[in-house]
């Protein structure tokens, strides 16, 4: 409201603070308690349904895999991580010759240049 107009209705008072509250402190909720206290389960809790398993034996991977009719396609990516690895081995010996060719070039230039720093001693 604008200063100089008189409220319709008077102000309620503010209500006193108790000493606490004028200190910023709130007085600690009191929390029920249990009359019982919680017992422990007397069974044991049965077994989860996801235990841990070794893995699968040989004989029985192969089974699965004559069941499910896929022997052809477990072959076929097996050929195509053979051919990957010779691609991988290729490469491979490929880069290692180009980094032989550049130790080879990179001990040439040290040379030349150990040559020219014994000249730049005199100079």
């Amino acid at each position: 409201m604008k200063e100089g107009f008189p409220l319709p209705f008077p102000r309620p008072p503010k209500p006193k603070k108790s000493k606490e509250e004028e200190k910023g402190k709130w007085p600690e909720p009191e929390w029920p308690q249990p009359s019982i206290p919680m017992a422990p389960p007397a069974s044991p809790q049965p077994p989860s349904s996801h235990t841990v398993t070794s893995p699968p034996t040989l004989e029985t991977l192969v089974s699965v895999i004559k069941d499910l009719g896929v022997a052809d396609k477990v072959r076929q990516k097996y050929s195509e991580l053979e051919q990957k690895e010779q691609q991988l081995q290729s490469e491979i010996s490929e880069l290692k010759k180009q980094l032989e060719q550049k130790e080879a070039e990179l001990k040439e230039v040290l040379e030349k240049k150990k040559h020219f720093e014994e000249v730049l001693r005199y100079l």
